[in-house]
């Protein structure tokens, strides 16, 4: 299982290399659908954890709210809200409650996951 968690985060950090356009989005044109689903999965990532991912963004005036889709079933769990400006993120669901970041706040978090060795 640890394994299959670092071949996930390795793919993750490739993607996130493979797109430097995502990162040099402007704020002052909005986050889009795709890239606060983007968002929402790093997210899920980082603070979550465990067998789900991100669904598709659903769209309200002024955020993006991205249910959280665990288990083979694929069952919501809660959702992640995306402010359609900053791209702050926020988590509401049933599990413990989780901090609600920046952008870049995310980046960095996504860094310490990708790059952390296991303890042994």
């Amino acid at each position: 299982m640890r394994a299959l968690r670092h071949i996930l985060l390795s793919v993750t950090a490739l993607l996130l290399c493979a797109h430097p356009a995502v990162a040099a989005e402007s704020v002052a044109a909005g986050v889009s659908a795709t890239r606060a689903r983007r968002l929402a999965s790093d997210y899920v990532l980082c603070y979550i954890g465990g067998c789900g991912g991100a669904g598709e963004a659903i769209a309200h005036r002024a955020y993006w709210e991205i249910p959280i889709r665990v288990g083979i079933a694929g069952a919501r769990e809660g959702a992640i809200w995306v402010d359609r400006r900053s791209g702050v993120l926020s988590y509401s669901g049933n599990g413990p409650s989780q901090p609600t970041v920046s952008p870049e706040e995310l980046k960095k978090a996504l860094k310490r996951t990708v790059y952390s060795r296991p303890k042994a």
